[in-house]
């Protein structure tokens, strides 16, 4: 009877040694999955997303920084790369004059050994031939006729069928001149023909 008095009497004190430790749990349990709580780490969360990457970019201020970067960044690949169009530009440009030059000096040295023939060589073959030079020259484009040098070689005497050689040198600036390396060019044209008629 003693021994059934003893466990009903130390029954409830059992109980209430262990209420504080399951309380203490549900408390726990009430903490970690309250609404405040996930309220807390879903603010958590939104900040750690605005210090990424992410959120970052996503910013007006952001967004307009980068737009004035891509700017920069093409105007300074725009200025290096200017002098290099720049000089494609000019060398083309005498590239074109020199082919003309070339040109108009070739028909120069053949019309004026063909004169130089019909003259007969000697003195009067020389002053065909450079009143012809004088004439093709000038009316080319952007040439000079003081430029131009002429030589007329016969040998002396110069009999008709004999080979008349003539020989034009122009020296001419450019248009587009870029000092000190590319500021006057030089063509040469040689025409030979056969005299009509013997030296007077």
């Amino acid at each position: 009877m003693d021994h059934l008095t003893r466990d009903v009497t130390q029954r409830p004190a059992r109980a209430a040694a262990h209420r504080p430790a399951g309380s203490l749990l549900v408390f726990k349990i009430l903490i970690c999955y309250s609404p405040r709580r996930r309220a807390s780490q879903t603010v958590a969360r939104g900040f750690m997303a605005r210090g990424s990457v992410q959120g970052v970019s996503s910013h007006p201020l952001t967004q307009g920084w980068r737009r004035w970067r891509t700017r920069g960044q093409a105007l300074v690949e725009t200025l290096l790369e200017l002098p290099i169009l720049l000089l494609l530009v000019l060398g083309l440009i005498g590239l074109g004059q020199i082919l003309l030059a070339n040109y108009t000096v070739t028909q120069a040295a053949r019309a004026a050994a063909h004169q130089a023939a019909i003259a007969g060589g000697g003195g009067a073959g020389e002053a065909a031939a450079q009143r012809t030079v004088e004439q093709v020259i000038g009316a080319g484009v952007g040439m000079e006729p003081e430029q131009a040098q002429v030589a007329v070689a016969c040998d002396a005497p110069c009999r008709r069928y004999a080979p008349i050689t003539v020989t034009v040198r122009y020296r001419g600036e450019f248009w587009a001149p870029l000092p000190p390396l590319f500021t006057a060019f030089e063509v040469r044209a040689e025409a030979v023909r056969a005299a009509e008629r013997d030296q007077h």
